[in-house]
């Protein structure tokens, strides 16, 4: 029932539950006219007496900050003239540092210039000493080859004359021994027949090595000329330049020992007759030549050097008053009365 009744009354259970009210303040105490007015004088020089202190605090304190503020402003423009004076500074350092840098790199470029400069300076003295180095060794070549020339030449020279002046000379002196006939009969048919007699003499200072001789009877050409008696004689004086293996390797002949020999030759009567009826110039006669070589070698030379060779050709000829010779005769008979002429250019030696 309680609750029933506090359901059915809350304002009543509200107002129960509120606290009590707060007791009025007591009354102020009755103020005494003059009392209050000295009171208010004395409060006031207290307060003047408050205030004059707090403004000199105030202003000693304004005066303090003020100053504060004056060095902080002076400290500030101090610094901001530093770090403009410093700015200045670094950018001189920094001008200056560019102007060094500027500098290093010409003095890089200057050092590669004269550096390029040295090294062309010095190919060019290179390139000219070494012209000047080759043309001293062209000199000195050529000086060399011609010094060299010139003892050559004069040691060819001694050396010729060494072997002019001690070599051997072989030196040939033919006469008829038997007088050319024609138509003796032979193996090989009839032929035209003479035999020479040859005094060989080294009229040298050394011994003659592989002395060999040849000699033929050859007729003129029907035209006058000698080219096939000096045909015939080149072939045997070449055949016979240099020994061949197997050949007669000749005599020994010492020096001013003359030697003497016999010797036969002549053509086949088929040249003879075919020179005779070719024969313009004089016509049914025939012409002959007595050709022929001695080879030989020194004893110093080497047995592969060539040999020495004396040719020599002669007219037959019959000698007229006149002081000139016939050398056209009838190829009949014997020829008893031809003779051995000599030839302006018949001889040869080397």
């Amino acid at each position: 029932m309680d609750e029933k009744k506090e359901a059915q009354n809350p304002a009543q259970s509200a107002a129960a539950a509120a606290p009590p009210p707060a007791a009025p303040p007591p009354a102020p105490p009755p103020v005494d006219p003059p009392q209050v007015a000295q009171n208010a004088a004395a409060e006031g020089d207290q307060s003047r007496e408050k205030m004059g202190t707090s403004d000199f605090i105030m202003s000693v304190a304004t005066i303090v900050i003020a100053a504060g503020t004056i060095v902080s402003a002076a400290a500030i423009v101090l610094q901001w003239r530093e770090m403009v004076g410093g700015g200045t500074q670094t950018d001189k350092i920094i001008n200056a540092a560019g102007g060094i840098e500027g500098a290093q790199k010409q003095l890089v470029l200057d050092n590669k210039t004269v550096l390029g400069d040295n090294r062309t300076a010095l190919a060019e003295v290179l390139k000219e000493n070494r012209e000047e180095l080759a043309k001293a060794l062209r000199q000195n070549r050529d000086a060399l080859k011609a010094q060299t020339a010139t003892l050559n030449g004069q040691l060819a020279a001694m050396q010729n004359q060494t072997d002019i002046s001690e070599r051997p000379w072989i030196k040939i002196t033919p006469s008829i021994a038997q007088p050319l006939t024609f138509d003796v009969m032979r193996n090989a048919g009839p032929v035209a027949t003479m035999t020479t007699e040859n005094v060989i003499e080294n009229v040298g200072q050394s011994v003659a090595l592989n002395v060999l001789s040849w000699e033929d009877v050859i007729p003129v050409d029907p035209n006058g000329s000698l080219q096939t008696a000096r045909t015939r004689q080149d072939e045997w004086c070449g055949a016979h330049r240099h020994l061949q293996k197997g050949e007669m390797t000749g005599g020994v002949l010492f020096p001013h020992d003359p030697s003497i020999e016999r010797m036969g030759m002549g053509p086949l009567m088929t040249k003879v007759n075919e020179a005779r009826a070719k024969n313009t110039l004089v016509p049914g006669k025939v012409a002959f030549v007595l050709v022929g070589c001695v080879s030989y070698r020194s004893s110093f030379e080497p047995q592969a050097a060539p040999s020495h060779q004396t040719r020599f050709i002669y007219w037959l000829g019959i000698p007229q008053d006149w002081g000139g010779f016939q050398s056209f005769i009838d190829p009949v008979g014997t020829a008893s009365e031809l003779r051995l002429i000599q030839m302006p250019d018949g001889f040869t030696a080397d």
